[in-house]
């Protein structure tokens, strides 16, 4: 089943069934374009729902300039700390964040993840 699309459609870069992290990073970085084709609504912060231009994949973007302040973090850090979780559960070996960088999109920087 496929949560967004036809089932037609593959939703991940994937080896023998399972995400290949280093594809998937690959693509997120090596996309040439960012194209924004819905929003979450219920987020609190500017969430995009894009397709990238190298495939047939759809990411979230979460751009810096729509982040809401709050009072326990720095301004303009949620991008960040979103790549700093991948990055700590793939050093732990905990493997549940999805794939997310730091790049360009339409609305500027922000954190964009498989």
């Amino acid at each position: 089943m496929a949560i967004f699309g036809d089932s037609a459609r593959p939703l991940l870069p994937t080896v023998g069934g399972a995400i290949d992290p280093l594809r998937a990073l690959a693509l997120l970085q090596n996309a040439r374009e960012l194209r924004p084709i819905g929003r979450l609504v219920d987020a609190s912060n500017i969430t995009l729902l894009c397709e990238i231009d190298d495939g047939p994949y759809r990411v979230i973007y979460k751009p810096i300039e729509g982040e809401q302040p709050l009072w326990d973090f720095p301004d303009g850090s949620l991008a960040a700390r979103e790549v700093a979780a991948y990055e700590t559960s793939e050093a732990l070996g905990c493997f549940v964040v999805p794939p997310t960088i730091m790049r360009s999109g339409p609305m500027g920087d922000g954190a964009v993840q498989l």
